[in-house]
């Protein structure tokens, strides 16, 4: 009953339970990104199918926070002058490396399978703990470091299923190097969305960076994917798959954005291990063909470092990536200009104070002069009269 318990206790964990809906997600985008690149012309527009997501995430909060007279704290003028909580080029960053690292990963769809991508975007995990250690504070124990590599023991059980299996895929060696640049670039934008995430920017983050990223996909978009989208047979099939990853892409965005806030980007990229474990299953409900025993290790060894992992508390805080997170100049100066006004006035307030008793006291004072002088006078007087 004591098992039972904890382990309903741990299956209902926010982090438990959110971050396999994540992983249930990435699996959705890599099944239909595959579908898209056997299509023949190739179907498969990362830069668009991105701008179309970053669409939504921007429509969605705008109109779920800004422009909604229920939350007065999202100011709209702010929104649109730039007055945001955080400089101007940290959400311009987190989009350049959000839409190259999505790119990198959704082209290597062209060149290698989709069981080489989720194997080799593990790289993300290391890249993320060293990042988060330096740039957040991060401080990792045993049971955090063991549930790791008993994580990554999953995945070599799924590389050993897989290691006799063709791919088929010409130029799989690029495809890999995509893939592992594009998840250095996923560790880097994790941890930079961590340390927002940890100082309450949810809202402002999702509406803003993806302004940015807008801007960057419409560009290069028209330079990529414009050529390809116009030789494109669009068929009704081809405009689902599109439909499906854009939505499986912005529910991931969603819960993402959730997950960082209350937990730590390690976790998070260790959730995301089952997710080639979830496309097996996506491809067994398409091909009928069912998993081998190795696939349901590897979802054990993987469920089993994750407990592991969240049974330690969270290697970081809001406390310590507040304090190793950049803040904005000039939200900066205008707040150390508010405090200044607000010493003036209380200065002011007490020096107002200080000049009332000290006229209070001054005329009391001067009366109690007035008041001896008149009795020294008057002794004077006494002992003049008083001479013979």
């Amino acid at each position: 009953m004591d098992f039972c318990r904890q382990l309903w206790v741990f299956i209902s964990s926010e982090a438990v339970w959110r971050g396999q809906l994540v992983s249930a997600f990435v699996a959705g985008t890599g099944m239909t990104a595959t579908v898209l690149a056997s299509q023949k012309p190739n179907a498969n527009f990362p830069v668009f199918m991105a701008f179309l997501n970053y669409v939504l995430l921007f429509v969605f909060f705008f109109f779920r926070y800004y422009y909604n007279s229920k939350y007065p704290e999202h100011d709209l003028k702010k929104l649109f002058t730039g007055d945001w909580k955080n400089p101007a080029w940290i959400y311009f960053l987190a989009a350049v490396l959000d839409v190259e690292a999505n790119f990198m990963v959704t082209v290597a769809y062209n060149y290698t399978s989709i069981t080489s991508i989720m194997l080799l975007d593990c790289f993300t995990i290391p890249c993320v703990m060293i990042l988060s250690k330096y740039f957040l504070g991060a401080k990792y124990k045993r049971k955090h470091i063991f549930g790791t590599f008993l994580a990554l023991a999953g995945v070599v059980c799924i590389v050993a299923n897989d290691s006799s299996d063709s791919s088929g895929f010409d130029r799989a060696v690029l495809g890999d190097v995509l893939v592992l640049a594009g998840a250095s670039l996923y560790a880097c934008s994790n941890v930079l969305q961590e340390g927002l995430m940890k100082k309450n920017d949810r809202e402002e983050y999702l509406c803003v960076m993806p302004g940015f990223a807008i801007i960057i996909t419409l560009i290069q978009g028209g330079l990529y994917d414009l050529p390809g989208m116009m030789r494109a047979e669009w068929s009704i099939s081809v405009i689902s798959l599109i439909a499906g990853f854009v939505l499986c892409l912005f529910f991931f965005y969603l819960n993402v954005s959730m997950f960082l806030k209350y937990s730590d980007a390690a976790l998070f990229n260790l959730s995301l291990l089952t997710s080639d474990v979830y496309a097996v299953v996506f491809s067994f409900l398409v091909t009928s063909e069912w998993v081998t025993w190795l696939y349901i290790l590897a979802f054990a060894f993987v469920g089993i470092g994750i407990y592991m992992y969240h049974s330690e508390e969270p290697p970081t805080s809001a406390l310590t990536v507040s304090g190793n997170m950049p803040t904005d100049n000039n939200s900066g100066v205008r707040e150390h200009k508010e405090r200044l006004l607000e010493k003036d006035e209380e200065s002011s307030t007490y020096n107002k104070i200080i000049d009332t008793q000290l006229n209070e006291d001054g005329g009391e004072g001067e009366k109690e002069r007035e008041d001896e002088e008149g009795r020294d006078r008057t002794t004077s007087r006494d002992s003049t009269l008083a001479e013979p």
